[in-house]
């Protein structure tokens, strides 16, 4: 039966299995019903659809349903009344199309095109609150379409309790998505540097979370909204409370207690403990969400946290592994690029480098990072006499350098400065090199501007980069630091060899030239005659 077959959508809408034989159902079904309409079939197939990552389908059934509800000449005509109660419903399945493509749209920074559809959104969906007032879906479809394109304000007047029918005030769904809102504006106001909205959005955020927590403890969004929120305001402690297992006669509602088998709430125990700074218990509760039961979208955002951590440790094998079942689980642009720049990290540069051509050809917004990964794996692989494939990165580089974050623009300077000197351009090089150094000194740039300093025969600021690295070697353990060695030696050698050289030159021209030195003659001095009496030796006798 029809109630039968809509049971089936709901479940693998909800656990995202079995999609395939649910459309089969809602087709059947929409045979069986032909001649007494109902939206519903053509409503859930829309979003089975989705599912399989097919709007069009999902518009093609869509339409099928809009045009029974035009049809005021056939046989299979409704009546007014019935035209204007099934409305809500297909304007509801545009909506949920719509809002899917924004999503995509906004992924690929396409924000004006979102946009534009949000006000389809918008227009279908008032004229479905309009019919309805107490249609639910429908203001929490808007909201969420709200917020997507960076309206959460306007969410937030939409779900202002004040405004809302009676009815709708303990609304789980609309509770939660008012405190999505709230998270949103306070994100926003965090970002513009205003920390004291972002707190009073937060704490806000933080109250609706416990206020549907307190309507069904059994609600796993209302406890995620909670967690999300205490996180959000830095309180760290307190997420980790909200999210740990208690004993259900301890009476204290928190996330594991009521959902003790939930991989979504294994993981946000885990961030919990990232945030206190404890990735060992981070590590172990990662662990048990991949254990425990939870939809292909929510255990593919597992291995995508888990991979950061392993980031954070500098484990990029394990995380490249996390990543690569992340993508085969939910397919997503986000985990592209993250694992696009851990393959790269990983030297997994074929991975790195099908990620980048797919998120190039998508028109991905990060458009600069991608780049720079291209060109740095030119750069990486290319021999050092490989002069064309190392222009080709520099050309990247040069392209991008400015688009790039300072971190990113020092690391593509170090790897102009590379590529600078192999070409033989040194002062070009030691340019790049030393404004790489400017934002953050490490080994590396320092091995590397002594060796555009060799290249430009300045040898004693070589030794002092040089030196610089001998130093440091006794906390780093510099792997180039044989060469290093060998050049600070060579170079030592190369000046006490020179020197020797020209003591010896000198000592050689020295004595040339004593060798060859002819002194001039001095004239013979002459007597000097000193007049005095001259006596005959006879008058010296007697």
């Amino acid at each position: 039966g029809n109630d039968n077959a809509i049971g089936t959508a709901v479940a693998a809408l909800d656990r995202n299995i079995n999609i395939e034989d649910a459309i089969e159902r809602m087709r059947i079904n929409q045979q069986q019903t032909r001649n007494t309409f109902t939206p519903f079939p053509y409503y859930f197939e829309a979003l089975l659809l989705l599912k399989q990552d097919n709007p069009q389908g999902a518009l093609e059934r869509l339409d099928e349903a809009q045009a029974r509800l035009d049809d005021i000449e056939s046989e299979f005509a409704l009546s007014a009344s019935d035209v204007v109660r099934h409305t809500p419903v297909i304007n509801l399945g545009y909506a949920k199309v719509y809002q899917y493509q924004a999503q995509k749209l906004m992924e690929v920074g396409r924000v004006a095109e979102a946009q534009s559809l949000v006000e389809q959104i918008e227009t279908l969906l008032q004229e479905a609150i309009a019919i309805d007032p107490l249609y639910a879906d429908a203001y929490v479809t808007l909201a969420e379409a709200y917020i997507l394109v960076g309206q959460e304000d306007d969410a937030l007047e939409l779900l202002n309790p004040n405004v809302l029918q009676p009815d709708l005030l303990s609304n789980e769904s609309i509770i939660i998505t008012r405190g999505q809102a709230y998270l949103a504006q306070g994100a926003a106001a965090e970002q513009r540097g205003d920390e004291e909205a972002a707190r009073t959005s937060y704490a806000r955020a933080e109250y609706e979370g416990f206020l549907g927590v307190y309507i069904n403890p059994f609600n796993e969004a209302a406890h995620q909204l909670r967690i999300e929120a205490a996180l959000a305001m830095g309180d760290n402690a307190l997420a980790t409370i909200y999210t740990r297992r208690y004993d259900i006669q301890d009476d204290f509602v928190s996330y594991l207690t009521y959902f003790p088998n939930s991989a979504a709430a294994y993981r946000q125990l885990a961030n919990s403990w990232i945030a206190e700074g404890k990735p060992d218990f981070a590590l172990q509760s990662f662990s048990q969400a991949l254990e425990a039961q939870g939809s292909n979208e929510v255990l593919a955002d597992v291995r995508v946290s888990r991979a950061q951590l392993y980031v954070d440790l500098q484990r990029y094998d394990l995380a490249l592994a996390d990543l690569n079942e992340a993508v085969a689980l939910n397919d997503r642009l986000a985990t592209r690029f993250f694992r696009m720049r851990v393959a790269y990290l990983a030297g997994d540069f074929d991975t790195a480098l099908q990620d980048a051509t797919l998120l190039n050809e998508v028109g991905y917004p990060e458009v600069a990072t991608i780049d720079f990964i291209r060109a740095r794996i030119l750069i990486d692989t290319a021999d050092t006499d490989n002069i064309e494939q190392l222009t080709q990165g520099l050309e990247l580089l040069n392209g991008i350098l400015d688009s790039l974050p300072q971190d990113q623009q020092a690391e593509a300077n170090e790897y102009r400065a590379r590529v600078y000197l192999a070409r033989g351009e040194a002062t070009e090089a030691l340019q790049a090199i030393n404004n790489a150094l400017l934002v953050n000194e490490t080994g590396t740039r320092r091995y590397l501007r002594g060796r555009i300093y060799e290249a430009q025969n300045d040898r004693d600021n070589a030794l002092k980069d040089y030196e610089w690295l001998i130093t440091w070697s006794v906390v780093y353990q510099y792997d180039f630091l044989p060469d290093v060695l060998n050049r600070y030696t060579a170079i030592n050698t190369a000046i006490e060899q020179e020197q020797a050289d020209a003591t010896a030159t000198s000592i050689a021209l020295t004595q040339e030239a004593i060798g060859t030195f002819t002194p001039t003659p001095s004239p013979t001095p002459q007597a000097e005659v000193t007049p005095e009496t001259t006596e005959s030796p006879s008058s010296n006798s007697g």
